[in-house]
Protein backbone atom coordinates (compact mmCIF):
# COMPACT_ATOMS: atom_id res chain seq x y z
CA UNK A 1 0.00 0.00 0.00
CA UNK A 2 1.44 3.30 -0.69
CA UNK A 3 1.94 5.62 1.75
CA UNK A 4 -0.16 8.91 0.95
CA UNK A 5 1.37 11.37 3.55
CA UNK A 6 4.00 13.33 3.30
CA UNK A 7 6.27 12.08 5.68
CA UNK A 8 8.26 8.76 3.71
CA UNK A 9 11.27 7.00 5.09
CA UNK A 10 14.51 7.08 2.73
CA UNK A 11 13.68 4.44 0.50
CA UNK A 12 10.21 5.35 0.30
CA UNK A 13 11.22 8.65 -1.22
CA UNK A 14 13.60 6.85 -3.55
CA UNK A 15 11.30 4.46 -4.90
CA UNK A 16 9.29 7.86 -5.97
CA UNK A 17 12.60 8.97 -7.88
CA UNK A 18 13.19 5.33 -9.38
CA UNK A 19 9.78 5.47 -10.69
CA UNK A 20 10.39 8.92 -12.43
CA UNK A 21 13.69 7.63 -13.90
CA UNK A 22 11.80 4.79 -15.21
CA UNK A 23 9.49 6.83 -16.97
CA UNK A 24 11.20 9.88 -17.77
CA UNK A 25 14.50 8.39 -18.26
CA UNK A 26 16.13 11.01 -16.44
CA UNK A 27 16.64 12.79 -13.00
CA UNK A 28 15.55 16.26 -14.17
CA UNK A 29 13.19 16.95 -11.81
CA UNK A 30 12.44 20.70 -10.77
CA UNK A 31 12.55 21.49 -7.19
CA UNK A 32 8.99 22.04 -6.67
CA UNK A 33 8.04 19.06 -8.31
CA UNK A 34 5.03 17.10 -6.05
CA UNK A 35 3.72 13.46 -6.29
CA UNK A 36 2.35 9.95 -5.38
CA UNK A 37 3.37 7.50 -7.90
CA UNK A 38 6.48 9.29 -9.03
CA UNK A 39 5.97 10.69 -12.03
CA UNK A 40 2.79 12.58 -12.08
CA UNK A 41 2.49 15.71 -10.91
CA UNK A 42 -0.14 16.25 -7.25
CA UNK A 43 -0.34 19.36 -5.85
CA UNK A 44 -0.68 17.79 -2.68
CA UNK A 45 1.62 14.85 -3.50
CA UNK A 46 4.94 14.55 -1.96
CA UNK A 47 7.87 16.41 -2.20
CA UNK A 48 10.26 14.66 -4.20
CA UNK A 49 12.07 17.77 -6.04
CA UNK A 50 12.81 18.65 -2.53
CA UNK A 51 14.03 15.34 -1.50
CA UNK A 52 16.67 15.40 -4.14
CA UNK A 53 18.00 18.72 -3.78
CA UNK A 54 18.45 17.44 -0.04
CA UNK A 55 20.06 14.69 -0.80
CA UNK A 56 22.83 16.82 -2.85
CA UNK A 57 23.27 18.97 0.38
CA UNK A 58 23.33 15.90 2.67
CA UNK A 59 26.03 14.34 0.45
CA UNK A 60 27.83 17.24 0.14
CA UNK A 61 28.46 17.47 3.60
CA UNK A 62 29.69 14.21 4.78
CA UNK A 63 32.72 15.54 2.14
CA UNK A 64 31.39 14.87 -1.25
CA UNK A 65 33.87 16.96 -2.65
CA UNK A 66 36.93 15.43 -1.31
CA UNK A 67 36.12 11.82 -1.13
CA UNK A 68 33.64 10.76 -3.29
CA UNK A 69 34.26 12.69 -6.33
CA UNK A 70 37.84 10.76 -6.46
CA UNK A 71 35.58 7.66 -6.90
CA UNK A 72 32.50 8.65 -8.89
CA UNK A 73 33.75 7.95 -12.25
CA UNK A 74 34.58 4.18 -11.57
CA UNK A 75 31.68 4.10 -9.07
CA UNK A 76 29.43 5.23 -12.18
CA UNK A 77 31.00 2.90 -14.75
CA UNK A 78 30.83 0.11 -12.33
CA UNK A 79 27.01 0.25 -11.76
CA UNK A 80 26.45 1.22 -15.48
CA UNK A 81 28.33 -1.69 -16.61
CA UNK A 82 26.72 -4.01 -14.76
CA UNK A 83 23.56 -3.15 -15.23
CA UNK A 84 24.08 -2.79 -19.07
CA UNK A 85 25.43 -6.40 -19.26
CA UNK A 86 22.35 -7.78 -17.41
CA UNK A 87 19.70 -5.83 -19.86
CA UNK A 88 21.58 -7.00 -22.77
CA UNK A 89 21.46 -10.63 -21.86
CA UNK A 90 17.67 -9.82 -21.40
CA UNK A 91 17.67 -8.27 -24.86
CA UNK A 92 19.55 -11.39 -26.74
CA UNK A 93 16.84 -13.82 -25.46
CA UNK A 94 14.05 -11.33 -26.24
CA UNK A 95 15.36 -11.28 -29.49
CA UNK A 96 16.08 -15.60 -29.58
CA UNK A 97 12.32 -15.63 -29.07
CA UNK A 98 10.65 -13.41 -30.93
CA UNK A 99 13.74 -13.00 -33.80
CA UNK A 100 12.98 -8.76 -33.94
CA UNK A 101 13.62 -5.69 -31.47
CA UNK A 102 9.76 -4.64 -31.90
CA UNK A 103 9.94 -4.41 -28.15
CA UNK A 104 6.83 -2.04 -26.20
CA UNK A 105 8.48 0.95 -24.43
CA UNK A 106 6.40 -0.47 -21.36
CA UNK A 107 7.56 -3.97 -21.50
CA UNK A 108 8.95 -5.59 -18.55
CA UNK A 109 10.31 -8.90 -17.48
CA UNK A 110 12.58 -11.35 -15.63
CA UNK A 111 13.65 -13.46 -18.48
CA UNK A 112 13.70 -11.62 -21.63
CA UNK A 113 11.02 -13.08 -23.47
CA UNK A 114 7.51 -13.14 -20.86
CA UNK A 115 6.21 -9.51 -19.44
CA UNK A 116 6.83 -9.73 -15.53
CA UNK A 117 5.19 -6.56 -13.62
CA UNK A 118 8.44 -6.43 -11.17
CA UNK A 119 10.77 -7.57 -13.87
CA UNK A 120 13.17 -5.17 -15.36
CA UNK A 121 12.26 -2.45 -17.84
CA UNK A 122 13.41 -3.62 -20.80
CA UNK A 123 11.52 -1.72 -23.40
CA UNK A 124 12.64 1.74 -22.00
CA UNK A 125 15.94 0.48 -21.64
CA UNK A 126 16.22 -0.48 -25.15
CA UNK A 127 15.23 2.84 -26.28
CA UNK A 128 17.89 4.59 -24.33
CA UNK A 129 20.48 1.94 -25.40
CA UNK A 130 19.56 1.30 -29.50
CA UNK A 131 22.33 3.57 -30.69
CA UNK A 132 24.88 2.66 -28.93
CA UNK A 133 24.02 -1.36 -29.58
CA UNK A 134 23.51 -0.32 -33.59
CA UNK A 135 27.08 1.33 -33.36
CA UNK A 136 28.85 -2.07 -31.44
CA UNK A 137 28.92 0.49 -28.43
CA UNK A 138 29.97 -1.14 -24.76
CA UNK A 139 30.41 0.31 -21.24
CA UNK A 140 33.78 -0.53 -19.85
CA UNK A 141 33.88 -2.84 -16.93
CA UNK A 142 35.70 -1.47 -13.77
CA UNK A 143 36.04 -3.90 -10.87
CA UNK A 144 37.04 -2.66 -8.30
CA UNK A 145 35.91 0.31 -6.32
CA UNK A 146 35.94 1.74 -2.36
CA UNK A 147 35.00 4.68 -0.59
CA UNK A 148 36.62 5.59 2.22
CA UNK A 149 35.36 6.75 5.74
CA UNK A 150 32.09 6.35 4.35
CA UNK A 151 29.40 3.61 6.76
CA UNK A 152 27.97 1.03 4.79
CA UNK A 153 24.70 2.61 5.00
CA UNK A 154 25.68 5.51 3.19
CA UNK A 155 27.65 3.59 0.61
CA UNK A 156 24.53 1.61 -0.32
CA UNK A 157 22.30 4.81 -0.52
CA UNK A 158 24.74 6.74 -2.79
CA UNK A 159 25.15 3.87 -5.36
CA UNK A 160 21.62 3.27 -5.56
CA UNK A 161 21.02 7.17 -6.23
CA UNK A 162 23.82 6.77 -8.95
CA UNK A 163 22.32 3.84 -10.43
CA UNK A 164 19.27 5.25 -11.39
CA UNK A 165 21.09 8.74 -13.00
CA UNK A 166 21.04 10.75 -10.18
CA UNK A 167 23.88 13.94 -11.08
CA UNK A 168 25.54 15.15 -7.60
CA UNK A 169 27.91 17.73 -9.59
CA UNK A 170 24.99 19.74 -10.53
CA UNK A 171 24.50 21.36 -7.06
CA UNK A 172 21.82 24.11 -8.59
CA UNK A 173 19.78 23.33 -11.69
CA UNK A 174 19.88 26.01 -14.89
CA UNK A 175 18.33 28.94 -14.99
CA UNK A 176 15.40 29.42 -17.35
CA UNK A 177 18.07 31.81 -19.61
CA UNK A 178 20.60 28.91 -19.48
CA UNK A 179 18.27 26.83 -20.98
CA UNK A 180 17.22 29.08 -23.49
CA UNK A 181 20.53 29.84 -24.86
CA UNK A 182 20.71 25.98 -25.33
CA UNK A 183 17.58 26.17 -27.12
CA UNK A 184 18.22 29.14 -28.99
CA UNK A 185 21.75 27.51 -30.24
CA UNK A 186 19.41 24.44 -31.67
CA UNK A 187 17.51 27.33 -33.43
CA UNK A 188 20.26 29.12 -34.78
CA UNK A 189 21.79 25.47 -35.86
CA UNK A 190 18.94 23.70 -37.38
CA UNK A 191 16.41 26.34 -38.44
CA UNK A 192 13.35 24.68 -36.19
CA UNK A 193 13.00 24.17 -32.61
CA UNK A 194 11.14 20.34 -33.60
CA UNK A 195 13.55 18.60 -31.12
CA UNK A 196 13.75 15.24 -31.33
CA UNK A 197 11.98 13.44 -28.34
CA UNK A 198 14.79 12.70 -25.57
CA UNK A 199 17.34 15.31 -26.98
CA UNK A 200 20.08 15.49 -24.64
CA UNK A 201 22.96 18.01 -25.27
CA UNK A 202 25.35 20.43 -23.56
CA UNK A 203 26.19 23.18 -26.73
CA UNK A 204 22.23 22.93 -27.80
CA UNK A 205 22.53 21.32 -31.40
CA UNK A 206 24.67 18.18 -31.35
CA UNK A 207 23.16 15.42 -29.34
CA UNK A 208 25.43 13.91 -26.16
CA UNK A 209 24.27 11.36 -23.96
CA UNK A 210 26.17 13.25 -21.15
CA UNK A 211 24.35 16.43 -21.61
CA UNK A 212 20.84 18.40 -20.55
CA UNK A 213 17.44 16.85 -22.18
CA UNK A 214 16.65 19.57 -24.09
CA UNK A 215 13.47 18.35 -25.44
CA UNK A 216 12.09 17.61 -22.26
CA UNK A 217 12.66 21.30 -21.29
CA UNK A 218 10.95 22.44 -24.26
CA UNK A 219 7.55 20.41 -23.32
CA UNK A 220 7.81 21.82 -19.79
CA UNK A 221 7.47 25.36 -21.67
CA UNK A 222 4.25 24.26 -23.44
CA UNK A 223 3.00 23.20 -19.58
CA UNK A 224 4.26 26.57 -18.04
CA UNK A 225 2.41 28.55 -21.20
CA UNK A 226 -0.77 26.68 -20.63
CA UNK A 227 -0.41 28.35 -16.64
CA UNK A 228 -0.51 31.36 -18.06
CA UNK A 229 -4.62 31.53 -18.15
CA UNK A 230 -5.51 29.39 -15.31
CA UNK A 231 -5.43 29.91 -11.58
CA UNK A 232 -2.62 28.33 -9.00
CA UNK A 233 -5.71 25.92 -7.77
CA UNK A 234 -6.53 25.13 -11.71
CA UNK A 235 -3.25 23.80 -12.47
CA UNK A 236 -2.48 19.99 -13.54
CA UNK A 237 1.60 21.22 -12.91
CA UNK A 238 3.64 22.77 -11.10
CA UNK A 239 5.50 25.10 -13.66
CA UNK A 240 5.57 28.44 -13.30
CA UNK A 241 3.30 30.42 -15.46
CA UNK A 242 5.60 32.08 -18.62
CA UNK A 243 6.09 35.50 -18.28
CA UNK A 244 5.11 37.74 -21.23
CA UNK A 245 9.08 38.52 -22.24
CA UNK A 246 9.55 34.68 -22.11
CA UNK A 247 6.89 33.69 -24.53
CA UNK A 248 8.41 36.78 -26.95
CA UNK A 249 11.64 35.12 -26.90
CA UNK A 250 10.46 31.43 -27.37
CA UNK A 251 8.79 33.02 -30.24
CA UNK A 252 11.31 34.28 -31.65
CA UNK A 253 12.96 30.94 -32.11
CA UNK A 254 10.20 29.52 -33.43
CA UNK A 255 8.18 27.80 -30.54
CA UNK A 256 5.33 26.36 -31.28
CA UNK A 257 3.20 26.63 -27.97
CA UNK A 258 0.40 24.23 -29.69
CA UNK A 259 1.13 20.74 -29.96
CA UNK A 260 -1.75 20.08 -32.16
CA UNK A 261 0.38 18.89 -35.79
CA UNK A 262 -0.41 20.29 -38.97
CA UNK A 263 -1.20 18.15 -41.79
CA UNK A 264 2.25 18.26 -42.96
CA UNK A 265 3.74 17.63 -40.09
CA UNK A 266 1.88 14.65 -39.88
CA UNK A 267 2.54 13.59 -43.07
CA UNK A 268 5.99 13.69 -42.22
CA UNK A 269 5.65 11.09 -39.76
CA UNK A 270 3.97 8.76 -42.11
CA UNK A 271 6.45 9.11 -44.66
CA UNK A 272 9.36 8.35 -42.27
CA UNK A 273 7.56 4.83 -41.59
CA UNK A 274 7.51 4.20 -44.84
CA UNK A 275 10.34 5.22 -45.90
CA UNK A 276 11.75 2.66 -42.66
CA UNK A 277 9.23 -0.06 -43.06
CA UNK A 278 8.93 -0.09 -46.55
CA UNK A 279 4.80 -0.12 -46.72
CA UNK A 280 2.40 2.08 -44.53
CA UNK A 281 0.20 -1.21 -42.78
CA UNK A 282 0.41 1.03 -39.82
CA UNK A 283 -1.71 -0.65 -36.71
CA UNK A 284 -4.79 1.27 -35.64
CA UNK A 285 -3.13 1.85 -31.98
CA UNK A 286 0.11 2.86 -33.21
CA UNK A 287 1.65 5.77 -31.84
CA UNK A 288 5.47 7.30 -32.67
CA UNK A 289 7.35 10.45 -31.95
CA UNK A 290 10.04 9.91 -35.06
CA UNK A 291 7.67 7.96 -37.54
CA UNK A 292 8.62 4.57 -37.03
CA UNK A 293 9.48 3.37 -33.33
CA UNK A 294 6.00 2.95 -31.32
CA UNK A 295 6.14 5.26 -28.28
CA UNK A 296 3.37 5.04 -25.66
CA UNK A 297 3.22 8.81 -25.36
CA UNK A 298 4.00 9.34 -29.48
CA UNK A 299 1.44 10.88 -31.70
CA UNK A 300 -1.35 8.69 -32.91
CA UNK A 301 -0.13 8.18 -36.34
CA UNK A 302 -2.57 4.37 -37.05
CA UNK A 303 -5.65 6.95 -36.14
CA UNK A 304 -4.58 9.79 -38.34
CA UNK A 305 -4.05 7.46 -41.12
CA UNK A 306 -7.22 6.01 -40.70
CA UNK A 307 -8.71 9.71 -40.71
CA UNK A 308 -7.20 10.24 -44.09
CA UNK A 309 -9.13 7.35 -45.40
CA UNK A 310 -12.04 9.15 -44.30
CA UNK A 311 -11.52 12.54 -45.40
CA UNK A 312 -10.82 10.69 -49.08
CA UNK A 313 -14.44 9.38 -49.31
CA UNK A 314 -15.55 12.71 -48.80
CA UNK A 315 -14.15 14.11 -52.12
CA UNK A 316 -16.75 15.48 -54.47
CA UNK A 317 -19.25 15.37 -51.78
CA UNK A 318 -21.06 18.32 -50.71
CA UNK A 319 -21.13 19.47 -46.93
CA UNK A 320 -24.49 18.10 -46.24
CA UNK A 321 -23.91 14.90 -48.30
CA UNK A 322 -20.47 14.19 -46.21
CA UNK A 323 -20.83 10.99 -43.76
CA UNK A 324 -18.13 12.81 -41.39
CA UNK A 325 -16.63 16.10 -40.57
CA UNK A 326 -13.34 15.23 -42.24
CA UNK A 327 -12.15 18.14 -44.78
CA UNK A 328 -11.69 16.11 -48.13
CA UNK A 329 -8.20 15.33 -48.92
CA UNK A 330 -7.03 17.88 -51.68
CA UNK A 331 -5.71 16.45 -54.73
CA UNK A 332 -2.03 17.19 -54.26
CA UNK A 333 -2.58 15.62 -50.44
CA UNK A 334 -4.22 12.48 -52.43
CA UNK A 335 -1.34 12.44 -54.66
CA UNK A 336 1.20 12.38 -51.86
CA UNK A 337 0.09 10.01 -49.81
CA UNK A 338 -0.21 7.30 -52.64
CA UNK A 339 3.65 7.97 -53.03
CA UNK A 340 4.03 6.62 -49.93
CA UNK A 341 2.11 3.17 -50.39
CA UNK A 342 -1.43 4.76 -48.83
CA UNK A 343 -3.81 2.47 -49.91
CA UNK A 344 -7.36 4.31 -49.78
CA UNK A 345 -9.53 1.51 -50.26
CA UNK A 346 -9.71 -0.72 -46.66
CA UNK A 347 -12.08 -3.16 -47.51
CA UNK A 348 -11.40 -5.78 -49.84
CA UNK A 349 -14.50 -6.68 -52.64
CA UNK A 350 -14.97 -10.61 -53.09
CA UNK A 351 -13.76 -10.25 -56.45
CA UNK A 352 -10.44 -9.20 -54.96
CA UNK A 353 -9.91 -11.14 -52.04
CA UNK A 354 -11.38 -14.12 -54.87
CA UNK A 355 -8.18 -12.72 -57.08
CA UNK A 356 -5.63 -13.33 -54.34
CA UNK A 357 -6.78 -16.68 -53.02
CA UNK A 358 -6.49 -17.57 -57.22
CA UNK A 359 -3.00 -16.21 -57.27
CA UNK A 360 -1.94 -18.75 -54.13
CA UNK A 361 -3.65 -21.73 -55.71
CA UNK A 362 -1.81 -21.04 -59.09
CA UNK A 363 1.63 -20.43 -57.35
CA UNK A 364 1.34 -23.34 -54.56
Amino acid sequence: MINMNNKKTWEEAYFLAKQYYIYYGNLNIPSDFKTYNGYEYAKDGYGLGKWLAFQRKYFSKLGYNDIIIKNIDSIKDNIESINWYKMYDLLKKYFKVYNNYNIPLQFKTKNGYEYAEDGDNLGLWYSLNKNNIAKGNKPKKVENFNIINFSNEILVKFKKLIAIGFNFDRLYDKTWEEWYILAKAYYEHHGNLNIPYNFKTKYGYEYDEDGQNLSRWIINQRRAYKNRSISKEERKNSFKPLSDEQVKKLEAIGMNFEVKLTWDKWYSLAKAYYEHHGNLKVLQAFKTINGYDYNEKGYALGVWLNTQRRAYKNRGKSKEERINNYNPLTDEQVKKLKAIGMNFEVKLTWDKWYSLAKVYYEHH
